[in-house]
């Protein structure tokens, strides 16, 4: 078997205890990315004990019995001591822990996963104690709007099915779950032939190999089977609606539709039906169209949603999200409403764009614009060795990880045909489901805090173990690879070369930030978001349709109160080839933006629509709180209460920004970071 592993690095390879291993060597750096997913998530729960998943998570950050921090030598003391990028997260499907470490320190990643496989400890006062943590996170969760109304439409979708409960669990199950029962979770699901084992980064195949075989091998396949799902979600019967009541005056609407598993299967199946099925050729057919769907539907400014609401004044964000889960998902639709705008026009306004694909389809530009977006989002999100290991797990969850290269391909042969067949099959108003987000609260009440209880333990008289020592790397000097230059006498640039993916990334900063917005602290956001809408030359339309063409994107900002007062930024990424255009872009954008008067009509109703969802959202009322504290308020670093920022920004003026644009910005010295695949040569042109 050890050979086996050795002779086929690049394949699916299960040891002989069940455990799945996927190795890959890619990039340059010195680093690799650890990952164990375990196949059991918010999936795997029932009624009274939700949100184990999640709260098992936490507790194996709590240490095993060779390994805990009442010895001084915890899971996390030991990564933050070589340096390493720890995290988990729990999902419908799946749990995934991973950390990102130096190359040298791979078998020691191992060495800790493979203990916490089958040793962690798990006591009561630990789960007490996060517990609360836990349920502060449900409470922080509760807080957000968007997310409030996203469990509620879950809920009103599912019926039967577990999708039906949020992954976090309902706040009584997370508080009464006992300390046997997640300890039988734990006993259940995580073990050896219930897991997939990632490796990639700077590896050596072959030695890895050899660690993984030594350090997870040990570990038993249980005798017990693995207990399966089988509860499907009965075909929808009509449309379904709920509502939920949200203080102040923010106003919302989600809309689901009932779509297939990943692997384009109406029902749930067993392990060894969705590994078949996986294998065979052509399987993402439907969830590679309905991805296309998506784009067309709500990716960016010039999606149809965003035409249809957005620019119509009806609402300030929309968006559309294609689920793509091991058991069957929802496509859903949003929108965050305006003021002046009701719930029923925006609701109208999705159900006629929905109703136009349905009858008429999409075009080919469309097609093809969507298709080269999803396609460049991949190499950009993968040009990360973690996103990468991310992406072969989130498909090892759906069926397995061969699925990542069978999605590439499948979407780029997705036609017009595909996209309206799953139109038409799943975007019916008696498969739909509807949540409203409508202002007024009802009255709350108080619910008590209960704190941790329980006997501190006492740390054991026993010397701590040593972190093994590295080996000795030779590390090429980071600073030595920086080429540099000037462009005039205002313009300065950086560029590191990285061609682990043909992406390149760029970033400017000039130094006419907020601190220059004069008694208007708004003026320099809206400028800086009134780059992005057309300039002299090309209308907002066509610039944005290129972008989508080339797999390309920017975006002008500046600093919140308390970042850097005095940035205005840009940001923009792209594929290889296109560098030199996007820079001509950012340019044009820069230097000879159309500043017109609907456009900046649309910024302020925009920027508006997200302060007035802000004031009741608990996270930027405290951080807005702590900076009203901190600071004086004409200080730049201040931040203005709601009615005055609203104020504000109905006060500006098309002179205002023209102003602000032609004496501040494009006179500004100005500062441009380039990484990425390319030789740094297409900044002097």
């Amino acid at each position: 078997m050890r050979a086996e592993i050795e002779a086929k690095p690049s394949q699916r390879l299960v040891l002989p205890n069940g455990l799945t291993v996927v190795l890959l060597a890619a990039g340059s750096a010195p680093l690799a990315t650890v990952a164990v997913l375990y196949r059991v998530g918010s999936r795997n729960e029932a009624v009274g004990h939700t949100g184990a998943a999640h709260l098992l998570e936490h507790m194996l950050f709590k240490g095993t019995s060779r390994n805990n921090a009442t010895r001084g030598y915890g899971f996390m003391e030991a990564m933050w001591e070589i340096g390493a990028n720890v995290n988990a997260n729990t999902w419908l499907d799946r749990t995934l822990y991973y950390e990102t470490v130096p190359s040298e320190y791979i078998r020691f990643a191992l060495e800790l996963e493979a203990d916490r496989m089958t040793g962690a400890l798990i006591s009561d006062n630990a789960r007490r104690a996060e517990m609360t943590v836990v349920r502060n996170e449900l409470e922080r969760r509760a807080a957000h709007p968007r997310r409030t109304l996203e469990v509620a439409l879950n809920a009103a979708a599912y019926v039967e099915h577990p999708y039906h409960h949020p992954t976090i669990g309902w706040r009584t199950d997370v508080e009464n779950m006992s300390t046997d029962r997640l300890r039988a979770f734990y006993q259940t699901f995580y073990r050896p032939d219930n897991a997939a084992l990632f490796v990639a980064g700077g590896i050596d195949i072959d030695t890895v190999a050899l660690h993984v075989w030594e350090c997870f091998q040990p570990i038993e396949k249980p005798a017990t089977p693995i207990p399966e799902v089988h509860t499907s979600e009965p075909p929808q019967l009509g449309e379904r609606s709920t509502t939920v009541r949200w203080p102040g005056h923010t106003k919302m609407v989600v809309v689901g539709y009932h779509t297939p598993s990943a692997v384009g299967e109406r029902y749930v199946l067993s392990a060894e039906e969705l590994r078949a099925r996986a294998a065979i050729p052509g399987v993402l057919t439907r969830v590679c169209a309905l991805e296309v769907l998506e784009s067309v539907l709500g990716s960016g400014t010039s999606s149809r949603l965003y035409r249809k609401a957005v620019d119509a004044g009806l609402a300030h964000d929309v968006w559309a999200v294609n689920g793509v889960y091991r058991d069957p998902a929802l496509f859903t639709i949003g929108a965050a409403i305006q003021a002046d705008a009701s719930i029923d026009e925006a609701t109208e306004a999705i159900r006629s764009e929905v109703t136009a694909i349905v009858e008429s389809g999409i075009t080919q530009v469309e097609l093809l614009q969507a298709k080269a977006s999803l396609a460049a989002d991949i190499v950009h999100h993968e040009a990360s060795i973690e996103n990468l290991t991310f992406a072969l797990a989130e498909w090892e969850a759906c069926g397995g990880w061969e699925l990542h290269d069978a999605y590439r391909a499948t979407l780029q042969a997705v036609t017009i045909d595909d996209v309206c067949e799953v139109a038409r099959a799943y975007l019916q108003d008696d498969n739909r489901s509807v949540a409203r987000l409508e202002p007024g609260a009802p009255a709350t009440f108080a619910i008590p805090i209960t704190e941790a209880v329980g006997a501190r333990e006492t740390p054991h008289a026993v010397a701590r173990p040593p972190v093994p020592a590295p080996a000795v790397v030779a590390r090429r000097s980071f600073a030595a690879g920086i080429q540099s230059g000037t462009i005039a006498e205002n313009c300065t640039w950086s560029f590191v070369r990285r061609d682990v993916a043909p992406t390149v990334y760029v970033r400017g900063l000039i130094h006419v930030g907020p601190t220059f917005s004069g008694k208007n602290a708004e003026l320099a956001q809206v400028t800086a978001r009134m780059l992005s809408r057309g300039t002299i030359l090309r209308d907002r339309a066509a610039i944005d349709e290129r972008l989508r063409e080339i797999g390309a994107s920017r975006s002008y900002h500046v600093d919140t109160p308390g970042g850097d007062p005095l940035a205005f930024r840009f940001d923009a990424t792209t594929l290889r080839e296109s560098l030199v255009e996007v820079i001509e872009l950012l340019t044009e954008e820069l230097c000879e933006p159309a500043l017109s008067e609907d456009e900046l009509h649309r910024v302020r109703a925009q920027i508006g629509g997200g302060i007035r969802q802000a004031q009741f959202d608990t996270t930027p009322r405290a951080r807005q709180r702590l900076l009203e504290l901190l600071y004086l308020r004409e200080d730049p670093n201040s931040e203005r209460r709601v009615e005055e920022r609203l104020a504000d920004l109905e006060a500006i003026t098309l002179n205002d920004v023209r102003a602000y644009h032609d004496q501040l910005v494009s006179r500004g010295r100005l500062i441009i970071s380039i990484v990425g695949d390319s030789t740094g040569s297409e900044v002097e042109r």
